[in-house]
């Protein structure tokens, strides 16, 4: 039966699953990144999140599930070190980016996988995807606007600085 499972597992699902743990185990030593490429997995997790809302009945569950995961990305602290200047972040080393995101990945994998074994369970299984989905897209939505906050203070904080700054390193000339 898993042989079965994962044959009908599509391509694409596999190439995401590589790409997230190539990315999380990158995680794992301090690096200088461009600020761009620290928002992909987060509105990675957006489009997903939206897209396994998107046609289904969430009800009232799903906007207070969004909230909740909002009110969770906004309250983490982003833990980068921002260089505006350089349009780059220094991320610390952490293993947390790899188990979440890997975790959720697993998540909507065998939510899938158990409503396509058990059909007539599809209906609640869905419902419990979508649930994640909600979760997800909120969590990722305030890590972004709690990161961009950050970037834009560090950003107001660099043009405040920057002229005197400037002027010590390349005092002009007499």
């Amino acid at each position: 039966m898993i042989r079965a499972i994962l044959a009908g597992t599509p391509i694409a699902v596999y190439l995401l699953f590589a790409w997230l743990v190539w990315n999380g185990l990158s995680r794992l030593h301090a690096r200088r990144v461009p600020m761009t490429r620290v928002v992909i997995v987060p509105l990675l997790f957006i489009a997903w999140g939206s897209a396994g809302l998107a046609g289904r009945d969430v009800g009232v569950v799903g906007p207070c599930l969004l909230a909740i995961g909002l009110a969770s990305g906004l309250a983490v602290g982003t833990r980068v070190q921002i260089e505006p200047g350089q349009r780059c972040v220094l991320r610390p080393a952490s293993v947390l980016p790899l188990l979440r995101n890997v975790s959720i990945f697993l998540a909507h994998y065998a939510l899938h996988v158990a409503a396509a074994i058990e059909p007539q369970r599809q209906a609640t299984l869905m419902r419990t995807d979508a649930a994640v989905s909600a979760l997800c897209a909120g969590f990722f939505i305030g890590w972004l606007i709690r990161f961009g906050r950050a970037w834009r203070r560090a950003t107001q904080a660099n043009r405040v600085l920057a002229p005197p700054v400037q002027a010590l390193l390349h005092p002009p000339m007499r």
